[in-house]
């Protein structure tokens, strides 16, 4: 069976997933009765690396700060891939520059 013929089978699933996905976030925004809880990070790191850093953040963004430094200890058992974005983390936050990684292994 081709692509397209798949595609031409199912094609009303998808066609109804669109609907009904519609209709749910349409409803779920203007519904004055739904509850939901918003979290709002905050973190603002100003400052070159390397150099005295101011760092802003609500309570929400310092426990996310926590539990990354937390996660630290565990990066020498991290695939490749997790310690390279785990690395990309702390780049974004300003705590190791671009070329630099977390811990050399």
């Amino acid at each position: 069976m081709t692509i397209s013929k798949v595609a031409q089978q199912y094609s009303h699933l998808t066609q109804l997933s669109t609907i009904i996905s519609t209709y749910t976030t349409k409803h779920m925004k203007t519904d004055p009765n739904q509850n939901y809880t918003i979290n709002e990070f905050y973190i603002k790191v100003k400052g070159d690396y390397g150099k005295e850093k101011t760092v802003r953040v609500n309570d929400m963004g310092d426990k996310l700060l926590s539990l990354i430094t937390d996660l630290g200890w565990e990066y020498q058992r991290m695939s490749r891939s997790g310690q390279e974005v785990f690395d990309e983390i702390h780049q974004l936050l300003g705590t190791i520059t671009e070329n630099e990684v977390y811990m050399e292994i």
